[in-house]
């Protein structure tokens, strides 16, 4: 079961910002998609798990790499 979370992003304003981060996140274990909003100043992780504890981990790993490249997130 697919399972979709959001979170804010700060600093990310261009294209290029939103393929960066959609790019990084989609290589994460346990991660399907990453869409970045730059218009709304969020992404949409969708998860290919339910597992709540998995997401938050993946959550946090994708937090990390955001702030890894530059910009910063925060989950909403």
């Amino acid at each position: 079961m697919k399972s979709e979370r959001y979170l804010k992003l700060y600093g990310a304003n261009c294209p290029s910002c939103a393929y960066t981060i959609e790019r990084a996140g989609n290589h994460l274990s346990q991660v399907e998609s990453v869409h970045v909003d730059i218009a709304n100043s969020q992404a949409k992780v969708v998860f290919n798990t339910a597992d709540a504890e998995v997401q938050n981990a993946a959550l946090a790993k994708l937090v990390e790499v955001v702030q890894r490249i530059g910009y910063d997130a925060t989950l909403q």
